[in-house]
C-alpha cells in the first residue's frame, strides 16, 4: 500500500514501523495477515489509510466487530487523529461511538439527509434530569435513591439531598435518543 503512495525503501520502512506501533500491531508484524483477528484487521486498515498522512479520513464502521478493548483502542486513536487536526468522516451503526468521537453529525434516513449539527443542537436542551444520591438507612446500610426532576427543580432537589445528609452521586440529563430522530415520522432537523 505504501508503494501506491510513492513510498519506498527506508522511508517506507520507517513509516510502516511507526504506524504499526501506533495501531498496536508491532508485535504481530511478522504474522501472516490471514491469522489476524477482526480487530487486528480493522487496525491494519487504519494504518494503511494513514500511510499517505491524509488530512481527511473516510471510514465505514471502523469499530465494527471489535471487542470492548478493541473498540476503545480504535475510539482513542480516532480522538488522537482528530486532535492532530485531521477530519474524520465515518459511518457508525452504534450511535454512542459517534457521540463520543464526533464534533458534528449528519443523520440520514432512507438515503436522505435528515439533520446536521452537534449532538446538543440536534437533541436540544434536556427536559428532565435524573438525580442519584445515597443516603444512610437504618442499621448503617446505604440506600441509593434516584429521582427525575424538571430543570427548574434541579437546584432545590440537590439542596434537599445535601441538607438531609445525603451524598450526591450523579446528575444526568434525560434526553431524546438520537435513534428517535431517525424514526419515521420524526420532524426533520429535530
Amino acid at each position: 500500500v505504501g508503494e501506491l503512495f510513492g513510498l519506498r525503501g527506508e522511508a517506507l520502512n520507517l513509516k510502516v514501523n511507526h504506524l504499526l506501533d501506533r495501531v498496536g500491531l508491532s508485535d504481530s508484524r511478522q504474522r501472516p495477515i490471514r491469522t489476524y483477528s477482526k480487530g487486528m484487521l480493522q487496525r491494519l486498515g487504519i494504518a494503511q489509510a494513514l500511510l499517505n498522512d491524509p488530512r481527511l479520513l473516510i471510514m465505514d464502521e471502523p469499530m465494527s466487530g471489535l471487542d470492548p478493548l478493541g473498540r476503545r483502542f480504535v475510539r482513542d486513536l480516532l480522538l488522537e487523529l482528530r486532535a492532530e487536526g485531521r477530519s474524520i468522516l465515518f459511518s457508525p451503526h452504534i450511535i454512542p461511538d459517534a457521540e463520543y468521537v464526533c464534533d458534528r453529525v449528519a443523520l440520514m434516513r432512507g438515503g436522505q439527509l435528515v439533520a446536521v449539527g452537534t449532538f446538543d443542537e440536534l437533541l436540544g436542551l434536556p427536559s428532565e434530569f435524573e438525580v442519584a444520591s445515597v443516603r444512610a438507612a437504618e442499621a448503617g446500610l446505604a440506600q441509593r435513591v434516584s429521582v427525575t426532576v424538571k430543570p427548574a427543580e434541579l437546584t432545590a432537589t440537590i439542596g434537599d439531598i445535601v441538607s438531609r445528609g445525603g451524598q450526591l452521586v450523579s446528575v444526568s440529563p434525560v434526553r431524546t435518543a438520537v435513534e428517535d430522530l431517525l424514526a419515521p415520522g420524526t420532524r426533520e432537523g429535530h
